[in-house]
């Protein structure tokens, strides 16, 4: 089954609602930590009319130096597993949770969308949720055949992540 830009997109939305609403429930705010998806998961979290509140801030951490300086990932960390491996996307997370005193949700995803100068394989993403009681990683290889898909099926992933971490969560 084919599916279209456009279901794609609303079904991007109505995941994005369902975690904002349940992150409200919670008490929680949101901050995205996005490398490869440059901003385009915290886009859809800030599109929910009467939700954008409990969305507390975006990094955009694209190179290794923002990562470090913005998200507070150590440097050795990266030049020992890359930044993009389950380490990095695990320090991303953590380090955009404790940037703030309140308790939130922190979604992290760190991984190569496209071609790479690094030689780093097209579709190759982790994505890391962290909230006060658990970190949680996954390693994604997508398929999709252009960069702007293998993003939104990034940011489709990370929707989930957030979603089965707080429903399933028993200290919520």
């Amino acid at each position: 089954m084919d599916i279209g830009i456009g279901h794609i997109q609303d079904e991007l939305g109505y995941l994005s609602a369902r975690l904002l609403k349940l992150a409200q429930r919670r008490g929680l705010e949101i901050i995205t930590v996005e490398s490869c998806t440059g901003g385009l998961l915290s886009s859809y979290l800030t599109d929910v009319e009467g939700l954008s509140h409990v969305f507390n801030r975006a990094l955009i951490t694209y190179c290794d130096e923002a990562k470090t300086d913005l998200a507070h990932v150590p440097a050795k960390l990266i030049d020992e597993h890359g930044a993009v491996s389950e380490a990095v996307a695990q320090a991303m997370a953590c380090g955009g949770r404790n940037l703030v005193s309140k308790d939130c949700i922190a979604i992290a995803v760190t991984g190569y969308a496209g071609s790479s100068p690094d030689g780093g394989t097209p579709g190759l993403v982790y994505i890391a949720v962290s909230t006060p009681y658990a970190v949680q990683c996954q390693r994604f290889q997508f398929t999709e055949d252009c960069r702007d898909d293998i993003r939104r099926a990034a940011v489709r992933e990370a929707l989930k992540m957030g979603l089965h971490l707080l429903a399933d969560d028993p200290h919520y």
